[in-house]
């Protein structure tokens, strides 16, 4: 069984707060996804795509939904079906209203003795996934 070695970090921000991941083959898009969301300490409950190409918007690129319509590829796809390659960088676009846009970058693939793995190898600096959310102004305004 392969093991992928990956760096995801938010856009504009892979100096400042990082994840690196070791994830097996074996292991869906879904919960690839919820790996990377807990370990940001971020919300779980916004919809997601995977996105491969130059950007997570645009000709050419190639998106794994979570809640796909008819036709489209879906984030329960396994890592092993993707193709990844060591130096490949592809995206994670989490809450299409606030519009987060993670980098994974894939640093390593090696063969392992077929445990399935998930899991954080090294975090550094942390990031709100609502920065200029007020709490009481929100309650404020449903009176």
């Amino acid at each position: 069984m392969k093991v992928y070695t990956m760096k995801v970090y938010p856009e504009g921000r892979g100096r400042q707060a990082y994840r690196t991941m070791a994830v097996s083959e074996d292991v869906s898009l879904d919960g690839f996804c919820r790996l990377i969301i807990s370990s940001f300490e971020f919300d779980g409950a916004h919809m997601y795509a995977f996105c491969f190409g130059p950007d997570i918007y645009g000709p050419g690129v190639i998106r794994y939904e979570c809640m796909p319509e008819k036709g489209e590829l879906s984030t329960k796809e396994r890592i092993s079906r993707l193709g990844l390659r060591k130096g490949m960088k592809f995206f994670l676009h989490y809450d299409f209203g606030d519009d987060w846009k993670f980098v994974i970058s894939v640093q390593k693939i090696e063969d392992t003795d077929g445990k399935k793995i998930a899991k954080i190898l090294s975090a550094k600096g942390r990031v709100e996934q609502y920065p200029d959310w007020d709490e009481d102004e929100h309650w404020d305004d449903e009176e």
